[in-house]
């Protein structure tokens, strides 16, 4: 998706100065002290432009990537508990004169030992990514309120593709946290499957601590709120205000 944005604009870029007949940059910036009314300024100031987009595309893709790939590897955790939980169900159903009880055991301590594993991953990803949800989701904001401001005023082609852009990469990284929330409530509602009357109470007593521990859990958050689609909604109410703002003092 960020490449196929990409190309619009490039594709604009080109264009745009074919079609107006004139010297006219996608963006409104420009190097300083080069002329890019001439055909060299033009040239140098274009390929300016040009490398900007592509850092962008690059940095915004790099940051998903990473992102879903630690969201994969926590929702695999999960998953590898909820194969352990089902295990144990059947090992209880299937004990008989306590002939299970080692593996019951067994399986009963790797659960424990999954969920910490766990837990500490979700919570150095969210220590890791905290700040950069902040710093992100406040850029894009920014990004956003303006390249609309001016979009309602003016058919800012360039414009329209960051706006899809900073949109896009919104939708996906509080998507990501939806799913994750989505994931540890099917964990939590594996853990009450499980046969709780056949296990002895010393067992009992420990699921309920990973329970407890998993209806708890730790979430994404930009230092202010949890990364979900509710918060994704938020700050598009936050950015039509903030538009509103700007259009009533104009």
């Amino acid at each position: 998706m960020f490449s196929i944005v990409a190309i619009i604009v490039y594709s604009y870029a080109i264009m745009m100065p074919i079609m107006k007949g004139k010297l006219e940059l996608a963006f409104g910036f420009q190097l300083p002290f080069i002329d890019h009314t001439t055909v060299a300024g033009f040239g140098i100031n274009w390929l300016f432009q040009a490398v900007q987009v592509i850092e962008g595309v690059v940095g915004l893709a790099a940051c998903d990537i990473c992102l879903v790939f630690l969201i994969v590897n926590a929702t695999g955790q999960m998953d590898l508990i909820i194969i352990y939980l089902r295990r144990l169900t059947e090992l209880v159903d299937t004990d008989i004169d306590g002939q299970n009880a080692a593996q019951i055991a067994e399986v009963v301590h790797e659960i424990v030992i999954k969920h910490l594993e766990h837990t500490k991953h979700i919570t150095d990803m969210d220590t890791l990514l905290k700040k950069q949800f902040f710093v992100n989701f406040g850029c894009m904001i920014f990004e956003l309120v303006a390249s609309l401001a001016i979009i309602v005023r003016y058919p800012w082609y360039p414009g329209m593709a960051v706006t899809l852009l900073c949109t896009i990469q919104l939708f996906v990284n509080c998507s990501l946290g939806t799913f994750l929330s989505l994931k540890n409530d099917k964990l939590v509602n594996e853990i009450y499957a499980v046969n709780w009357y056949g296990l002895s109470t010393t067992h009992q007593k420990t699921l309920k601590r990973v329970l407890q521990k998993a209806q708890l859990p730790v979430v994404l958050s930009d230092g202010f709120s949890a990364i979900d689609l509710f918060n994704f909604v938020q700050i598009y109410k936050k950015i039509y205000s903030y538009l509103m703002v700007l259009q009533n003092v104009s």
